[in-house]
């Protein structure tokens, strides 16, 4: 443990050493270490180290906060995207997705277009419902690209971030943009930027350079790009195998990072799970 010069009642201990012995003539400390917050008293009949969740009330106050610098996805780039959005709403009433790439070395923003299966379930009245979204690992990306974030479809639903959402992109810093309302233009668009676990609401036209209305002259190649998966009902759907059960989606993506490295926190932007997998 080490000690830093403090004016509080009780000092707080940084353990840097798994060795370092505690301090003498201390009754009463609080130990920060890997494991969390830990209050230590030590007496003449006993020494105890035990976990709390409250820290010293000297210390000052702190809230959290994001102060983002983050690229804006070109006028151009965004237009293409929703009018690919647009298209798979009313031929399949499907949701989309795609990924923001970033190149660090050019400073531009593009769209990537993976290949991914959009999963509907039928209702009792036969008709098609969207419930799911899975993305394959985005492919040929640049030693200097990375992904910045992604942007899906809510189809004709509000653009919001769905329960799935907030579950799913808890360790996928970057931002999230979601474009809904497609029977209309300009959509419904919501944004959000994540961060450590946290999620910070954004102006959508702090990422997006401006919007002028949908350009259907996008790539006809990522039409293919999409497969849409029939579940035979509503009930059939489960939460933990790439389907929501409230008409949401949920993606999986590997390679989420700098590089073309994987996600990895060392640059920021977070890490994958062990199979390199990222859910929406």
């Amino acid at each position: 443990m080490s000690d830093q010069p403090s004016k509080l009642l009780t000092p707080i201990l940084i353990k840097d050493r798994e060795d370092m012995p505690w301090p003498e003539g201390e009754a009463v400390f609080y130990v920060l270490s890997r494991d969390g917050l830990f209050l230590c008293r030590q007496n003449g009949l006993f020494r105890s180290c035990v976990p709390v969740d409250r820290w010293p009330s000297e210390l000052a106050s702190q809230d959290q906060f994001l102060e983002h610098a983050y690229p804006k996805v070109p006028a151009g780039v965004f237009a293409r995207l929703v009018g690919f959005f647009g298209a798979m709403a009313e031929s399949q009433g499907c949701e989309a997705g795609a990924y923001l790439v970033y190149d660090r070395e050019t400073q531009e923003v593009s769209a990537l277009v993976p290949t991914q299966r959009a999963t509907m379930s039928k209702g009792w009245n036969g008709k098609l419902h969207p419930i799911g979204l899975e993305y394959d690992n985005p492919k040929q990306m640049g030693s200097t690209e990375m992904i910045l974030g992604t942007v899906h479809s809510h189809v004709f639903a509000s653009a919001y971030s769905s329960g799935v959402d907030v579950h799913d992109e808890v360790e996928k810093p970057g931002v999230h943009i979601v474009v809904g309302c497609l029977h209309r233009d300009p959509p419904d668009l919501h944004a959000e930027a994540v961060v450590d676990g946290n999620r910070f609401k954004l102006e959508p036209m702090e990422v997006i350079e401006e919007y002028t209305g949908r350009d259907d002259a996008f790539p006809e190649e990522w039409l293919d790009r999409v497969e849409l998966v029939v579940q035979p009902s509503w009930g059939s759907s489960s939460y933990g195998t790439g389907s929501a059960s409230n008409g949401n989606s949920s993606t999986y993506y590997t390679g989420y990072g700098s590089y073309g490295t994987g996600y990895r926190y060392e640059n920021g932007y977070g890490e994958t799970d062990g199979e390199g997998r990222y859910r929406r």
